[in-house]
């Protein structure tokens, strides 16, 4: 129990939980219950004396009859947590767990709503009526002057408004720490003695011009007029009761008339944060420095943080890092945060440490961090924690927010990346109960009723080919493959190890390495990766997944010789290189300089993807970029009939984006028709296990077999194309053609009708149907 009660002058505290339990009032009839929690959301916390009288009855409490109530002088705490009191009431902010304190650590049960939210303006003022501890926080009465709650308010009541100490409109409040201001207000504030503008608070800390509630603004920070011209934020000196009648030019003159050089240095303060907000780059230094400097308020470097990393901006990544120390639990929440969307691999084992940060929102955080940097954690103690900090999740939105959409939207889709789609649907179900409007939750259904439809479909087709021949290593392969990218890890390793050994190709090589790593066996991923190497040199599906593996196997960083060639690929040569040797240590060092290079390419804007190994986000996504259009350029030249270069074009396409099925379709028929026959065998085969069930690779690949004279095969894979999709237009048109040939016309019949009724505008179907008498 957390209640506030007075004795010897002193604010004191129950050190126990605010969720009070039913406790049996011995007062009443026997079985009858007696329950103070409904009335805690309507009582404030400091003026609930008695209620403690009434619970202090109750040998509950105090556990045995006589023992101490566990009481916390709260003048005894350091400030945060004198501060941190109040703020379970008077803070805006997400709860996390139930069954905070006084005393105990506030950030294990809650993350405040800080100004890098959108309901702030960019110098740290709400938009909208809000609990002020954040703004308390930012001010440099707090931050340099220890300012707590209780320095201005009495929390056992008083006779001024809010329980101030002393009335507002006078100096009193600020003469403590302000005394020489105090002795002259009209010569600091440049007012007639008696007006508004000569108070402290009216200037400081007035209410909330946005809103009109009656919640004055605990920034405490001066006005700056120019900052309203400049970046839109109100201003006390405009605001309503002032000189709401002037523009904030005039307003701003006789700031910078009294006060030289504040409004510029206010403008420098406020910038970044603005910039940052609204997405431009050229913020990145200046957050940089405010996440750096010592002198920054814990609250803006928190919001640097945030902001840092909506930026995506690669080059702050240690910095960040170096940020999930900071004292300040919000600095390293943020930082984790900011960490997983920028998605370099070098935050991999700082994330990892912060899994057993004493703070709850930090561990969860850093989870999905890694999640998003598809961390593979060995088995042991990093596995444990990290599927610790995820329950911790699914228990935060069990216990405490059941009835929150958002929250169950994202524990729909965590469910969702493990391929437990029903339970996904059923969350997403909630959440349209919930919230019908909810922005996600058309999209999120849709896409999870795809899923769970092409998984059952996909799922019923491909293991059909398996259980008709269980010899088939190349149906296993793909059964593998599909069972991998639908999460079902363990199904996708009993096909996968079978079928590697007999389909060596790239594709089942990576698959098995990364299943094998879902189940905590890293370094033998890592084994299963350098095995696909030592057949495919510089693959960059591989190479990357090397780098993953690596940089998730341990902590340890020992430097290493550096390469002949100073460049990304140059230092992956040595990474590799000390792989093979066994030294993980200076692998991942040299991996850390192989990102580092490949980020000051990207920096420079080079057009030069051939040097990108795509081990950073960007670089990825660069190289991506690059493949697609090289793939158009490709499918232009193949439509002309330029097979040379069409050729050149699908290889170029495959080699920047290895694990894109597109480039080794279209290079199959290319390869093809220029009669390399074997060479298109083994592209087709390559992209239908990279992508096992999309209908038009096997239509391709039947297209391949036909070509080369083995209509059985042929046959087998355009069925395997309709099964995925009936209205797959080649696919139906020559397996029809096939059947004719072969004499079966009762066989092509049921084909076109079924591709007629798929797709009754199909005007090739309609003549042939008509043709052999349908």
């Amino acid at each position: 129990m957390s209640l506030g009660f007075l004795c010897d002058g002193t604010l004191l505290f129950f050190k126990g939980s605010t969720d009070l339990p039913t406790a049996t009032d011995n007062r009443s009839s026997p079985g009858s219950q007696f329950s103070v929690a409904p009335f805690l959301r309507y009582f404030p916390l400091c003026s609930w004396v008695l209620l403690v009288l009434v619970a202090c009855e109750h040998d509950e409490i105090r556990e045995t009859p006589g023992a101490d109530l566990n009481m916390v002088d709260l003048e005894k705490l350091p400030i945060d947590e004198q501060i941190e009191v109040c703020a379970q009431c008077h803070a805006a902010k997400d709860v996390i767990a139930l069954g905070y304190a006084p005393g105990e650590a506030f950030y294990d049960h809650y993350t405040l709503v800080l100004p890098d939210d959108e309901t702030f303006y960019p110098d740290g003022l709400p938009r909208v009526y809000i609990y002020p501890v954040a703004l308390h926080l930012i001010s440099s009465c707090y931050t340099e002057g220890e300012l707590v709650c209780t320095s201005c308010h009495d929390p056992h009541r008083s006779e001024h408004e809010t329980d101030l100490l002393s009335d507002k409109k006078t100096t009193a409040l600020c003469t403590g720490c302000h005394e020489e201001i105090a002795a002259n207000p009209t010569g600091h504030s440049n007012h007639r003695f008696g007006s508004d503008g000569n108070t402290c608070v009216a200037c400081h800390m007035p209410y909330h011009q946005v809103t009109g509630e009656k919640m004055t603004d605990h920034r405490i920070v001066s006005p700056s007029p120019r900052n309203s011209e400049l970046f839109g934020v109100p201003n006390s000196c405009n605001s309503k009761g002032c000189h709401a009648d002037k523009s904030t030019a005039w307003a701003a003159g006789y700031v910078d008339q009294w006060y030289p050089g504040f409004q510029n240095r206010e403008e420098e303060r406020v910038r970044p944060y603005a910039q940052g907000k609204a997405g431009d780059r050229a913020a990145i230094a200046s957050l940089e420095a405010r996440l750096k400097a010592e002198t920054t308020a814990p609250v803006w470097k928190a919001v640097a943080a945030t902001l840092l990393g909506q930026l995506v901006s690669q080059s702050s990544v240690q910095m960040l890092i170096d940020a999930l120390k900071d004292p300040f639990p919000m600095v390293r929440l943020r930082s984790a945060i900011a960490l997983g969307r920028i998605g370099d691999l070098r935050a991999v084992q700082p994330l990892v440490e912060a899994l057993s940060d004493p703070i709850r929102p930090i561990r969860i955080y850093a989870a999905f961090a890694l999640s998003d940097l598809d961390y593979q954690p060995p088995s042991g103690a990093h596995l444990e924690a990290l599927d610790l900090a995820l329950a911790e999740y699914e228990v935060m939105v069990d216990k405490v927010h059941w009835d929150n959409p958002g929250l169950l939207d994202g524990l729909g889709e965590l469910r969702e990346r493990s391929g437990q789609y029903d339970e996904a649907r059923a969350l997403f179900d909630r959440v349209r109960k919930l919230d019908p409007s909810h922005p996600e939750t058309d999209k999120d259904l849709g896409r999870i009723a795809f899923l769970q439809d092409a998984f059952r479909n996909g799922e019923l087709i491909l293991r059909k080919g398996v259980e008709s021949d269980p010899e088939d290593f190349v149906a296993r392969a793909r059964l593998g493959q599909f069972y991998s990218g639908h999460g079902r890890i363990e199904k996708a390793g009993l096909q996968l190890r079978g079928a590697v050994v007999r389909i060596p190709s790239p594709a089942t090589l990576l698959g098995e390495a990364r299943v094998t790593a879902s189940s905590g066996d890293v370094r033998g991923a890592i084994d299963s990766v350098i095995r696909m190497l030592d057949r495919h040199p510089r693959h960059r599906a591989a190479a990357q997944t090397l780098v993953r593996l690596v940089m998730s196997e341990g902590a340890a960083v020992e430097e290493t010789d550096p390469p002949a060639a100073y460049t990304a690929w140059g230092w992956w040569d040595v990474g590799l290189d000390r792989v093979r040797q066994g030294s993980f240590p200076e692998a991942r060092s040299a991996f850390a300089m192989s990102l580092d290079q490949e980020q000051m390419m990207m920096g420079a804007d080079s057009a030069d993807v051939s040097a990108l190994v795509g081990v950073t986000r960007g670089g990825k996504v660069q190289l991506e970029h690059w493949a697609g259009k090289t793939f158009e350029e490709g499918t232009r030249a193949y439509g002309e009939g330029n097979l040379v270069d069409a050729e050149r074009r699908f290889r170029d396409c495959i080699e920047l984006s290895p694990e894109d099925s597109r480039g080794y379709f279209l290079h199959a028929l290319t390869l093809d028709d220029l009669g390399r026959k074997e060479e298109a065998g083994r592209q087709a085969l390559e992209g239908s296990l990279l992508e096992p069930a999309f209908p038009d690779g096997h239509s391709v690949l039947g297209s391949l077999a036909e070509s080369a004279g083995r209509p059985d095969e042929a046959i087998k894979h355009y069925r395997l194309a309709l099964a995925f999709d009936p209205s797959v237009a080649d696919a139906g048109v020559n397996l029809a053609q096939l059947y004719i040939s072969q004499g079966k016309r009762d066989s092509a019949k049921a084909v076109l009708e079924r591709l007629l009724a798929a797709d009754p505008g199909n005007g090739d179907a309609g003549t042939m149907l008509n043709q052999i008498g349908g």
